[in-house]
């Protein structure tokens, strides 16, 4: 209820709701089910204003999270559901609910599923990501961490790509009612990835390793050939986008610790 208020029915030219809202996976640790609870209000929200004629189209982020581990060399979009924690079920149960929103009332809508994303500006405080973690703790004089034995894989895309990749969706007819997976097609070990922010911050000192996360993915892989036959895709690499990342959040943090011991 709270969110009609943002939609004057028929007469706020809403065409298009682009949901990227949700809990983070690492909050599904500390608090599973209010993550769980949220992360499926926010879809019933949205599906409810659709239904009422609020906007006109519903693009979903989604993500492989919702698939689990790996079940085969490359995750297309029916590979099944099979999510390790409580995060990964409620975008499971997201995808779940919308698609039997539309076999109810035919809504006009997109799910994309992206795989890890970084670029700057991503959450570098409470939930942050591997990148800006690694940066802080080398910024702030403490080792590097590697969860378990670094052999799991992710499947990292810079950020501008997976934007232009669901701008360009959207302009796609032929992309409605389509759950689109956006990835390089190519599997990153976490053990490699620490060591590339590791040479880029000149840092030659130790990693610490501690117990792996629990429940933790083992091996992502996407497969984006579904999303390259809606359009022309060519995603950056880890390594060409990686060090303009990691100076930006060096730059920030370095401020911030400034100011903290200043």
């Amino acid at each position: 209820a709270w969110l009609k208020p943002l939609f004057a029915r028929g007469d706020a030219g809403i065409d298009v709701v682009v949901d990227f809202a949700t809990i983070p996976l690492p909050a599904a640790y500390d608090a599973p089910e209010r993550t769980f609870e949220n992360n499926l209000n926010i879809v019933t929200n949205f599906c409810d204003l659709l239904r009422q004629d609020y906007y006109s189209l519903y693009v979903h982020c989604s993500s492989s999270e919702a698939l689990g581990t790996a079940l085969q060399p490359m995750m297309n979009e029916d590979h099944p559901m099979n999510p390790s924690t409580t995060y990964g079920s409620s975008k499971a149960a997201q995808d779940l609910y919308i698609h039997s929103f539309d076999q109810m009332y035919d809504i006009p809508y997109l799910i994309f599923r992206p795989f890890n994303n970084f670029g700057i500006r991503q959450n570098d405080k409470s939930y942050a990501g591997i990148i800006p973690l690694v940066v802080r703790r080398i910024l702030s004089g403490m080792t590097p961490e590697l969860l378990g034995d670094g052999r799991q894989t992710r499947e990292y895309v810079y950020v501008k790509d997976t934007a232009d990749a669901v701008l360009r969706l959207i302009e796609n007819d032929q992309a409605r009612k389509q759950v689109v997976h956006i990835g390089n097609g190519r599997e990153v070990e976490i053990g490699y990835l620490i060591k590339l922010i590791c040479d880029i911050m000149n840092y030659k000192g130790e990693i610490h390793r501690r117990p792996p996360r629990m429940n933790d993915v083992r091996r992502h892989i996407c497969d984006n050939t579904r999303l390259k036959s809606f359009i022309d895709y060519h995603p950056q690499s880890l390594e060409s986008q990686l060090p303009s990342v990691v100076k930006w959040f060096s730059e920030r943090i370095t401020k911030e610790l400034d100011l903290l011991y200043s």
